[in-house]
């Protein structure tokens, strides 16, 4: 496995300009993929992430046998500012400037019941590592209609979602929209109960669908 930290997040800073753009880091993700990996992977990413790694699989068909997308941010209502930075992001930033590291493990059990102990170590430890000019922008979040970007992706895609009503920003309409752009490509996997974070509130279900997918594009790959 590879992970790739976006530009702002973890140990990889913002450029001087603090921009923030879904196709800047798809390059970065790609050069990163052909540096230390050298062959197509299956690109994973949650919610911007998903946003990632969808304009990867468009840019750079070469290096992407198939997708598993975590709630993609596909929402266009993002409310954003003048400067498309999202308005809870200030408070994220201002928390990890003011809270150390036990005050944020406490503000995850108290935000993120239900949650596995080590992902509220996990995002604990993200909070703190976010650049402070983060919430500076400018962030450019939708140089793509992203849904309909899809009919650009040949890769194989899987879907994973989890409910509105927690939070999920994917919906039954999405879902179906994308289906029509990608046909027998597209494989949706539903975890009732989870919300936008799939992975930390239905663990077993978003395995299983990373599972799968690596499978199927170990297949293919062994099929030529």
């Amino acid at each position: 496995m590879l992970a790739v930290d976006a530009r702002g997040h973890g140990g990889t800073p913002l450029p001087a300009d603090g921009r923030l753009a879904m196709s800047t880091l798809a390059q970065d993700a790609a050069a990163v993929v052909r540096d230390v990996l050298g062959r197509e992977v299956v690109a994973l990413g949650h919610s911007m992430g998903g946003l990632v790694a969808e304009e990867l699989a468009i840019t750079e068909p070469a290096l992407v046998a198939a997708l598993v997308l975590e709630d993609p941010a596909w929402r266009r209502d993002r409310g954003v500012d003048e400067r498309g930075v999202l308005p809870w992001l200030a408070e994220a930033v201002a928390s990890a400037r003011t809270e150390g590291p036990d005050e944020l493990l406490a503000r995850s059990h108290r935000e993120n019941r239900g949650w596995p102990e080590d992902e509220h170590v996990a995002w604990a430890a993200a909070r703190a590592a976010l650049d402070p000019r983060l919430a500076d922008g400018p962030h450019l979040w939708d140089e793509r209609h992203w849904v309909e970007a899809l009919r650009d992706v040949g890769a194989p895609v899987t879907i994973v979602t989890g409910d509105p009503s927690r939070g999920a920003i994917v919906d039954d309409a999405l879902v179906a929209r994308a289906g029509e752009l990608l046909g027998s490509r597209l494989a949706r996997v539903h975890a009732p109960g989870a919300g936008h974070c799939v992975r930390r509130e239905a663990r077993a279900e978003f395995l299983a669908a990373v599972d799968a997918a690596l499978a199927a594009a170990d297949a293919r790959v062994a099929r030529g």
